[in-house]
């Protein structure tokens, strides 16, 4: 127990580098296909206005709802953030998620729907992130599916639909974050794990790769990560050792082949994660069985 506490805090001060740092310059609009609209709000220039009373209105004043309202409310979420005002950012984003609802209540075209059902699994994200609430980041996930989906439909395989199934796998890795069950956090480790490879095999990133060099970088850590994670829960089972080992040695040839990373802060890291991987997985070789 002393050991996985010892490595958890280690790896929560280094994982929460990683994965914030990155977010915190999180862009909304990457890839538009008609009518979302790019933020050019000066962050400096003051504080938001008070999330808790700013009607969905505000976002519309024409008083329709459409993709730039549901923006509108996103970019006013991300602001907030910005400005550390975390229960503000929470109340756009749930207003966010509010209006793309809404929206999606009505009938739009397929290209509309791919984009508000995207902007809706990033705003559930975000809400269920900062109110670590387990459920919202679990309807993220089940957003982000109907995301990737939806874009499919529509053959617009590019930074939309591939960011989609990244974030599913931050999705699922929130959630193993939230979790204090050993059980419930191998399971999501597993799904974090299955999501983030899922991103990384897609055929249509060979065309993204240039663009989508951070995701990738993140993507390799973080599924590498989970696998260190859950054979460092199993090794302490009897009954899951073999299993840990595999777990063990596959996160070390993960993180060895982020030697070369482009972000040094995950090169320099994955070097040390692959030295505990190695770590672990030399004690269970070493461990005598009672039998």
């Amino acid at each position: 127990m002393k050991e996985i506490l010892r490595l958890a805090l280690v790896l929560i001060l280094l994982i929460g580098a990683v994965v914030i740092a990155q977010e915190a310059e999180d862009t909304v609009v990457d890839e538009p296909l008609g009518e979302v609209t790019e933020d050019t709000t000066d962050v400096s220039a003051g504080e938001p206005a008070d999330a808790t009373s700013t009607p969905i209105e505000d976002f519309a004043p024409s008083g329709k709802v459409d993709i730039g309202a549901i923006n509108a409310a996103y970019e006013a979420g991300a602001d907030a953030l910005k400005a550390d005002d975390t229960e503000g950012a929470i109340n756009y984003f749930k207003q966010a998620s509010q209006i793309a609802d809404e929206f999606l209540s009505g009938i739009v075209g397929p290209g509309e729907e791919a984009q508000a059902k995207y902007f809706r699994g990033l705003a559930k994200y975000y809400w269920g992130k900062l109110a670590e609430d387990s459920d919202i980041l679990d309807q993220a996930s089940e957003g982000f599916i109907e995301a990737a989906t939806a874009f499919t439909n529509i053959e617009k395989l590019g930074r939309f639909y591939l960011d989609s199934k990244y974030r599913r796998g931050l999705g699922s890795f929130r959630q193993y974050q939230l979790s204090k069950n050993e059980s419930v956090q191998i399971r999501q480790l597993s799904e974090a794990y299955g999501d983030f490879r899922d991103f990384l095999e897609d055929p249509a990133l060979e065309e993204s790769k240039s663009e989508m060099g951070k995701e990738i970088e993140q993507a390799k850590y973080l599924s590498a990560y989970c696998l260190l994670m859950r054979g460092v829960i199993k090794m302490y089972s009897i009954a899951e050792q073999n299993a840990a080992k595999n777990d063990l040695s596959t996160a070390a040839g993960y993180f060895a082949e982020l030697d070369d990373a482009q972000d040094e802060h995950i090169a320099v890291m994955s070097r040390l994660m692959e030295g505990e991987s190695h770590y672990y997985l030399a004690r269970l070789y070493m461990q005598v069985r009672p039998d």
